[in-house]
């Protein structure tokens, strides 16, 4: 999309939303930083604002009624762009909006995946529309005479969902396989810092940047919501970096382990660097109140998340790499790493039972904040593809044991008792085959085949 100006405001960290009907008269809810949208012209769009109002009073945090803000905004755009009202738009029209979307006139279009999301939450954005403003009919199932019609198919699944069809919405991208980031990737983007920034904060900030989602693991939304104060705090706990989870509901805290070298680095240039930096904008401005953001913007603002992506884009540019490297990749490698070094601590006194297995994943979900286990799977596959960590052989209980002891005895007594006889000789040259090969697989470094999860599962087939 071609770059112009954002079609919204920010609240101040202290806005709330009053809500009306209480039995206490009424109350308030905690908004901090809620956007307020406004046409290209500067008009404001009250109904947009209406149905994000009503989206952070259901329940939504505000970091993800601002993201469908985002989304909405380029509804807007279109709508000044075709000179239409929200309430004129038909099924022709949404049409061209996913092209408008996907086909922008300069700048990068959107990706499938993306268009079917701004196209279903223009949908959803006009569905709630003309309920509180009955003029028009502007969606509805087929054979309902709506503006937009809309084909809706039950699911059958624990929630019982639809999926809604429409001709707007396009066929999905092939979801490409995403692998942890490599060390050498790494070391070029560290040396990229210099020669894609002049500021000599820029450049000690977007080196911290990179060790902390090297040595952290965490999000890119939960680096910028870190404070410098978080920094010594870690250090003085051992290395326990208090981190604001999110992708959670409430956005519980954790705690990441982090080396401390990392964390008295990163103290480093909180103490030089950002310290000047902020020094320098104190002067500039005397109402500058620092906000303790621990990664700031060169004004002393809070870094956005997609800043963050954006920086790791530059630096990957001036690196001079063809292959991809995002924020989350870092994320992929500091998880595996955790999960080779649980997988080798275990195997070398227990099997990798599926029991033992799900306490791992367990444990390590509640460092990386992810909400189920089953995402974590994928990193058990990368962590053996690593080689780091040998595929775990099948162990042997004691009882297993005696009775491979006693198997091996009992063919030794059948050969003993065999003559020597010619038509016993297909029954003796089979029942030695079978001795040796039992004497091979069940040596005492071998085992028997108890199934564990390395070889039943990883959510796909293993061959070694």
């Amino acid at each position: 999309m071609s770059k112009a100006r954002k079609l919204w405001i920010e609240a101040s960290d202290s806005f709330c939303l009053a809500v009306h009907g209480e039995k206490s008269g009424g109350g308030k809810v905690s908004a901090p930083g809620m956007r307020v949208m406004f046409w290209p012209t500067g008009r404001i769009c009250w109904q947009a604002n209406m149905y994000l109002v009503a989206l952070r009073k259901r329940g939504l945090a505000t970091t993800t009624v601002n993201t469908y803000c985002s989304d909405l905004s380029k509804l807007l755009r279109f709508l000044h762009q075709a000179d239409l009202g929200i309430e004129q738009m038909h099924d022709e029209h949404l049409i061209a909006y996913a092209d408008y979307v996907m086909r922008p006139s300069c700048g990068r279009g959107a990706s499938a995946n993306h268009a079917n999301r701004l196209v279903l939450r223009a949908i959803d954005f006009l569905s709630w529309l003309q309920l509180r403003v009955p003029t028009a009919h502007l969606v509805g199932a087929d054979g309902e005479c709506a503006q937009i019609s809309l084909t809706i198919r039950r699911v059958r699944n624990r929630r019982g969902a639809s999926q809604v069809h429409h001709p707007a919405l396009v066929a999905p991208n092939i979801r490409r396989q995403v692998r942890p980031i490599t060390s050498e990737v790494i070391r070029d983007l560290q040396g990229a810092c210099r020669t894609t920034a002049k500021s000599e904060f820029v450049i000690a900030r977007n080196i911290a940047i990179l060790k902390m989602l090297a040595d952290s693991g965490i999000r890119r939304e939960e680096l910028v919501w870190l404070r410098a104060m978080d920094i010594g705090r870690a250090i003085d706990l051992g290395g326990r970096l208090e981190v604001r989870t999110a992708k959670r509901r409430g956005n519980p805290i954790r705690q990441v382990p982090v080396p401390v070298d990392t964390l008295k680095a990163i103290r480093v240039f909180l103490e030089v660097h950002r310290r000047l930096q902020i020094r320098r904008i104190a002067k500039r401005d005397r109402a500058f109140k620092d906000a303790g953001w621990a990664f700031c913007t060169r004004s002393g603002g809070q870094l956005a998340a997609a800043s963050v992506t954006q920086i790791i884009s530059d630096l990957r540019e001036g690196a001079g790499l063809e292959q991809r490297a995002t924020a989350h990749m870092f994320r992929h490698r500091w998880i595996t790493l955790q999960m080779v070094q649980r997988l080798k601590a275990l195997q070398s006194s227990h099997p990798h039972g599926l029991q033992l297995m799900t306490t791992l994943l367990s444990r390590l979900a509640s460092i990386t904040g992810h909400a189920s286990i089953d995402s974590l799977w994928t990193y058990v596959d990368w962590a053996f593809d690593e080689g780091r960590v040998a595929p775990p052989a099948f162990s042997m209980t004691g009882d297993q044991s005696q009775h491979v002891s006693a198997l091996a005895g009992l063919l030794a007594e059948i050969l003993s008792a065999l003559p020597e006889r010619s038509n016993f000789e297909g029954l003796r040259s089979k029942v030695e085959e079978f001795q040796k090969r039992l004497d091979v697989e069940h040596a005492p470094s071998g085992s028997i085949g108890i199934e564990t999860v390395a070889s039943h599962s990883l959510r796909r087939e293993v061959r070694w």
